[in-house]
């Protein structure tokens, strides 16, 4: 009865219990053809190679992937350690402390730059690639030169720093990246306790109880290096995908090269990177002697370019740099003397310092260039809560004084022109590179040398006849150059409120009768409107002016027996004939005097 009453409460148990039994035969007999199957094959010798074989890289293959583990679990599991890792194309972010105290517009005017948009960008973020296309297909040649890539920390935030520093891992061949020396102004916990949690192999840290100046922190840190060839890289910069390549050409071309990288532009609170593109540009010292003039690439560097398979990846000769990044042979930055300490800075930055390393380099038997395609993105701070104007200007002409004693030499009335103020302060001169300029076994050369040879385009007569700013007597309005002085190709000159900057500067030689400017461009007659005046590359006859002198600096400029007109309808400068009349009376002298 309880079996009928079984079967009838559960009808299907006994089909479940036949289908249970079937599939267990089914399965005994699957393993047994499976058995027969094998054994048979493994008398076959051709099998038991095979099977061999794959069994061995089976467990070789494990054994790999266990070693990656085990190396990838032995630097820890930190965000930052993964930031390191080259090739990894997953974000990897910060994880600091988003300054919880300070208020946005707090850390806005200590580190110059928004530190919280930068907190949440990754480390390892990308990119664009705005080199010309010619560096990205060109093969750079193998070499062993090892880079030692030199920040000094002054007030960047820790997520600055680290993203810098994984650009410059992830973007550099390991063979040739020696290390990466971080010298710490400051005392920075956040970024301190990343480091200490994460230790790169090839990161160092140099630490000091006192702040030093930056040259002087440059200085140390390059001595201590152990690279062959020393990259000065701003606290505030990524790295760009293939900057190392070209650098590293150039320098094993010659070691005694300070070479000037090309700069994109990072904006200061969005972060954006933003295209810089002076490929087409040198630039050449002006006589304050703290400042730089851009000019286009001259005739004679084009042609040497042109040489060249590749012209616009070639380097490019310039007469100086004047803003980081740069980098340089460290055998022959010590051999010259390293950076100029007694040139002063302000607001973190020293005026004039790359401009007298660049003299001193071509001097001393060295080689100054611009790598195109060798690229940083450097960050737009923000002005320096600290900066100040006057002290700007006090620190210029300090810094002007101090390579005016050393370069001048008998062009100092050209620089007592632009710099009369320095005539009434006292500098220290650096007698360590003095006596290395002067001595028997560098020989390095004068300034006149560096005038005849790499400013070619820049050479100055012995002896002016006047200089200054060329204004109208009547009003206070000056012959400006707007722009043209720097350009290969002509332009003309307008009339502009006078200011007393370069543009507006003006030499009249002896000997030639040249009305030039500090880049060697003369005032002349158009080629094809012969009464406008035009800027262009001087001829040996045909550009001589004459100043009629009426008395007090005032007077006539005459050109072809016409004399120079500012007229009504526009701001060109044209010649007429001459009469007397204020729109063609002029005051050249220096502004001021």
């Amino acid at each position: 009865m309880e079996e009928l009453r079984r079967r009838q409460t559960n009808p299907n148990d006994d089909d479940v219990s036949v289908a249970v039994a079937d599939e267990k035969d089914e399965l005994g007999v699957i393993q047994a053809l499976l058995k027969k199957y094998i054994t048979k094959k493994m008398k076959n010798k051709h099998f038991q190679r095979r099977f061999t074989m794959y069994f061995i890289l089976c467990i070789g293959l494990t054994l790999y992937l266990s070693f990656r583990l085990y190396k990838h679990l032995q630097c820890g599991d930190s965000h930052m350690v993964e930031a390191y890792t080259r090739y990894d194309n997953e974000p990897r972010y910060f994880s600091g402390s988003h300054d919880d105290v300070m208020t946005a517009h707090e850390t806005l005017n200590y580190h110059r730059l928004d530190k919280r948009r930068s907190d949440l960008l990754p480390l390892n973020r990308e990119l664009s690639d705005y080199r010309p296309e010619v560096c990205k297909v060109k093969l750079y040649p193998d070499t062993d030169l090892r880079l030692s890539v030199i920040v000094v920390v002054e007030s960047a935030p820790a997520s600055v720093i680290l993203r810098l520093v994984t650009s410059i891992i992830n973007r550099t061949r390991p063979k040739n990246l020696a290390e990466i020396i971080l010298y710490l102004q400051r005392e920075d916990r956040e970024l301190m306790q990343h480091l200490k949690e994460n230790k790169v192999y090839i990161l160092r840290t140099i630490t000091t109880s006192q702040r030093k100046t930056l040259n002087k922190a440059r200085n140390e840190a390059a001595k201590q290096a152990v690279g062959n060839v020393l990259v000065f890289i701003p606290e505030a910069a990524e790295m760009l995908q293939g900057w190392a390549e070209p650098l590293l050409e150039v320098m094993a071309n010659n070691t005694n090269t300070l070479a000037g990288l090309s700069m994109d532009e990072i904006h200061h609170k969005t972060f954006r990177q933003i295209e810089h593109v002076p490929w087409h540009l040198i630039t050449y010292p002006r006589w304050d002697l703290i400042s730089a003039v851009p000019i286009e690439i001259p005739e004679h560097e084009r042609k040497r370019r042109s040489l060249f398979p590749y012209p616009d990846a070639t380097p490019i000769k310039t007469p100086a740099i004047i803003f980081p990044p740069w980098a340089i042979g460290k055998k022959f930055f010590l051999e010259i003397g390293g950076l100029d300490e007694t040139l002063q800075e302000h607001v973190e930055l020293v005026p004039g310092d790359t401009l007298e390393l660049s003299i001193r380099a071509w001097c001393c038997h060295g080689n100054v260039v611009y790598v195109p395609c060798s690229k940083v993105a450097i960050i737009s701070l923000m002005q320096h809560a600290g900066y100040s104007e006057d002290k700007q200007k006090q620190v210029e002409l300090h810094n002007s004084k101090v390579i005016a004693d050393r370069w001048a030499g008998h062009y100092i009335n050209f620089y007592h022109a632009k710099q009369p103020k320095a005539l009434q302060i006292i500098t220290v001169s650096n007698t360590y590179i003095d006596d290395i300029i002067h001595s028997s076994s560098l020989q390095c050369q004068d300034l006149t040398w560096y005038l005849n040879n790499i400013a070619v385009d820049w050479k100055m007569g012995d002896s002016y006849a006047m200089q200054g700013s060329i204004k109208l007597a009547t009003q206070d309005r000056c012959i400006d150059t707007m722009g043209h002085e720097g350009r290969y190709t002509p332009g003309r000159p307008e009339f502009y409120g006078c200011h007393g900057g370069f543009t507006q500067f003006w030499l009249l030689e002896k000997e030639s009768k040249h009305i030039i400017t500090e880049t060697g461009k003369c005032l002349r007659s158009d080629a094809f409107e012969h009464d406008v005046i035009t800027l262009d590359y001087c001829d040996k006859t045909g550009n001589e002016w004459i100043f009629e002198d009426l008395g007090n600096h005032i007077g006539y400029l005459k050109h072809k027996g016409l004399c120079l007109e500012s007229r009504q309808v526009n701001n060109l400068i044209y010649l007429a004939p001459c009469r007397d009349t204020a729109e063609q009376q002029f005051k050249f002298q220096l502004l001021g005097n």
